[in-house]
């Protein structure tokens, strides 16, 4: 489904999208939107929210979720932080010098985002939004048409009508995602480093490179706030992804310093994991992978008999967990 100018499209090709894209580029780069439209938008947004007819799909988590992240004196913080106070405004930084100074928006920018994070594509055009872009999303193969609904709902409550020129979805194939790459000048981009090497090579001249790799990704658990739910809760988030997304916890925390509270955490945990490993598919690691767990598991011995570390190996059939008091 491709969403341009604030309306669905089932079929369009690839090269019918570009030129509706294209039609008024030039006129929209011309005239960005200035951020009190886009945090007013915002405002009516959140209020619409609070109606749990609107946007009926959305849970309740992720209603909370988006109605925090779109608060205007959330997104102007947000704003001045990064940019400081009425950041388009031209200054002149130094008077002994000729040189003035201000942001301005980038232009069209091109988000190429996950599958493992349902809200991301929604919080990136917004931010995106707010700074003047013109953003063209290539959503995951995997989208499920959420970020449509979203972005529709929010331009709707635009009473501008300016911000639907500024974005578009445009779900096209692998293949053919140079047809959007080459009008761009800003490439914004999520995936493993294989993944963002073929975007990165497919970038025109002068195109502003942003990659969003692989982090670590870790859980901070305080333990008497833990409870049966959280842990099931976590395990789901570990075997989802197996570790391979930023949303999918590679080392759990636990705030506390005492042994017995460590030893009895991680039971639970791994009771957890027996319980959730088998609904969900696994992912068979690559030689490389497979090393990596062999050494960390076999450091994590040694720890044991040779320098008396308090660890443990928790394990089942497909899973383990390394359990360290450090």
């Amino acid at each position: 489904m491709y969403f341009i100018q604030g309306k669905n499209y089932s079929s369009l090709t690839p090269e019918e999208a570009i030129a509706m894209l294209t039609s008024g580029l030039d006129s929209a780069l011309g005239q960005p939107p200035r951020p009190e439209t886009v945090l007013a938008c915002a405002g009516r947004f959140i209020e619409q929210l609070k109606d749990h007819a609107f946007l009926p799909q959305l849970g309740p988590a992720y209603r909370e979720e988006v109605r925090k992240f779109c608060q205007p004196d959330a997104l102007r913080q947000k704003l001045e932080h990064e940019l400081g106070d009425n950041p388009f405004s031209v200054r002149r930084i130094n008077y002994r010098e000729p040189q003035f100074e201000g942001w301005r928006p980038l232009g069209v920018v091109v988000h190429v985002t996950p599958a493992n994070a349902e809200l991301l594509p929604f919080f990136a055009i917004i931010e995106s939004l707010l700074v003047g872009n013109i953003n063209w999303l290539r959503p995951s193969a995997s989208e499920q048409g959420m970020t449509i609904d979203l972005l529709r709902a929010f331009i709707r409550c635009d009473l501008t009508d300016q911000l639907a020129n500024f974005v578009a979805v445009v779900p096209v194939e692998t293949t053919r995602l140079s047809l959007l790459l080459t009008h761009a000048d800003g490439i914004s981009a999520w995936g493993g480093d294989t993944a963002l090497e073929a975007i990165r090579q497919q970038l025109p001249g002068g195109c502003r490179w942003i990659p969003w790799g692989h982090k670590i990704s870790f859980a901070w658990l305080q333990p008497d706030a833990v409870n049966e739910e959280s842990l099931l809760a976590l395990a789901d988030d570990v075997c989802c992804f197996d570790q391979q997304a930023c949303s999918s916890p590679q080392i759990v925390f636990v705030d506390s310093d005492d042994s017995a509270v460590l030893q009895d955490i991680g039971g639970r945990l791994a009771e957890a994991m027996r319980r959730r490993h088998a609904r969900w598919q696994p992912l068979m690691p690559d030689e490389k992978a497979a090393a990596d767990i062999t050494r960390a598991v076999a450091f994590a011995q040694l720890d044991a008999v040779f320098a008396g570390a308090d660890n443990a190996l928790l394990a089942g059939d497909g899973w383990r967990i390394i359990q360290q008091h450090t």
